[in-house]
């Protein structure tokens, strides 16, 4: 058997003679294998995204049913703070120069806030002296950008 040393399968087959390719019918079985193992794959891989699918619905609604207490609670809360602030409206006026309007409390002597910096506008005679220029001086502050 020195003439044939891959065996049967890379010799080219039973009745084909050296140098010629598989017969037609190891070709027909070859498609057919192909056909076949591409088939199960295909089924295999609906199985595993069946099982990933019913398992992650499965913890999203084990989760969802865990914390429905906490979502009940942070509704009866958020409810409750809504009420508060709508007392806290009706019982002060909300005009535009009473402390609960937003002017009020966001802009002044407190400055604008705007991504974590704030901008003050100091007067030229402001706490620190006189200043040079006629225009209101800015001081600028916040997270260091």
């Amino acid at each position: 058997m020195q003439g044939n040393r891959g065996g049967p399968w890379l010799a080219g087959g039973g009745d084909a003679g050296p140098g010629q390719g598989p017969g037609p019918l190891a070709k027909a079985v070859a498609v057919v294998a192909g056909a076949i193992v591409l088939a199960a794959t295909f089924v295999f891989s609906l199985v595993v995204c069946s099982v990933v699918v019913v398992v992650g619905l499965i913890g999203w609604g084990y989760l969802w049913w865990r914390t429905r207490d906490l979502r009940r609670h942070m509704r009866e809360r958020m409810d409750a703070a809504m009420r508060a602030q709508q007392a806290g409206r009706q019982g002060s006026g909300s005009g535009p120069g009473s402390p609960s309007s937003g002017a009020a409390r966001t802009g002044g002597a407190s400055g604008d806030v705007i991504d974590g910096d704030y901008i003050r506008e100091v007067p030229p005679d402001g706490p620190g002296g006189s200043d040079r220029g006629s225009r209101p001086r800015e001081e600028r502050g916040g997270s260091g950008s």
